[in-house]
């Protein structure tokens, strides 16, 4: 995998075409593979609170189980760094497959699937300093994490994930977000168990 950054210009129109809408979701295109969004959402991080701060993790028990997937993650409003607590990641994690992960079903837990320390440990983690109009697309077995806000300001981000839909395991969740086959929990289960 390569940490692809680019600024969004007319090159994310090299990369992702919009084709059409497939039931409640947009389908992209890159190059040959369609794609499927789903979990897209704009996250909202306020200074001092941990509540939503994301502990190291992986993005495969948090989507459509099994399924191959990039996700993508870009500020906005305000620039991100280590003060506002932009994205960190452990460089390389996504060609070790799925990483070893404890589960913590607590009520409020931002992420309840969290990589185990030991694995994190046994990489040099790197936090992104990003600019507005800038974005990050990366491979769901990426191990990484938002950082800590602990600046005065609120910093809000983008984050996506693309599906591929040609796949065996890609089915759409339903309307009401209820998953087809197995729920994420499930699949975690499945892996760990």
């Amino acid at each position: 995998m390569t940490l692809i950054k680019f600024n969004l210009t007319s090159e994310i129109e090299k990369i992702v075409y919009l084709r059409k809408y497939k039931g409640d979701r947009i389908v992209f295109k890159t190059d040959d593979n369609p794609l499927y969004t789903y979990t897209s959402r704009c996250r909202i991080d306020p200074p001092d609170d941990e509540r939503r701060t994301t502990k190291w993790h992986q993005e495969v028990f948090y989507t459509i189980p099994k399924n191959e997937f990039l996700q993508t993650w870009a500020p906005i409003i305000l620039d991100t760094n280590s003060e506002n607590g932009s994205i960190e990641f452990c460089p390389g994690s996504n060609k070790n497959g799925i990483a070893k992960q404890s589960f913590n079903d607590a009520k409020g837990v931002a992420t309840p699937f969290v990589v185990n320390n030991e694995i994190v440990q046994n990489y040099k983690t790197k936090q992104v300093d990003m600019k507005l109009g800038q974005i990050m697309i990366f491979s769901s077995r990426l191990i990484h994490c938002s950082g800590q806000n602990k600046s005065k300001n609120i910093r809000y981000s983008l984050v996506g994930m693309y599906h591929v839909i040609d796949t065996e395991h890609f089915t759409p969740t339903s309307l009401n977000f209820q998953f087809k086959e197995i729920s994420p929990e499930q699949y975690y289960r499945e892996e760990f168990s």
